[in-house]
């Protein structure tokens, strides 16, 4: 297929698991405060703390915690491709709070 380019199809490729994320994680340093008022199905939105290499959960416009899991490099690289994500709480308990990461519906940021 000489002249042809596969460069479509493998950037669609490389956008896919970015849009089919769902990571089952937990708060990491949760902001106690901010923890008391978060509730089973409340959303987070995530959001770079600094350098994009830390990710954090925003309620309120307060910090819940950060975000670290076995798929952090993989969420970053998505995120710094324009995908948003949220992460919906599905339990808080004593300061443990679980949470579902996955892309937010409204898509990719357009730059």
């Amino acid at each position: 297929m000489a002249g042809h380019s596969f460069a479509p199809f493998l950037r669609a490729a490389n956008k896919a698991p970015c849009a089919d994320q769902h990571i089952h994680t937990q708060l990491s340093s949760p902001n106690e405060a901010v923890l008391s008022q978060l509730k089973r199905n409340d959303i987070l939105q995530l959001e770079f703390l600094n350098e994009k290499q830390i990710i954090v959960g925003i309620f309120n416009g307060q910090i819940a915690g950060v975000i670290l899991n076995r798929d952090i490099l993989k969420l970053i690289s998505c995120m710094q491709q324009g995908f948003r994500f949220i992460a919906v709480v599905r339990q808080v308990r004593g300061g443990m709070c679980a949470i579902t990461i996955k892309t937010d519906k409204g898509g990719v940021d357009e730059e």
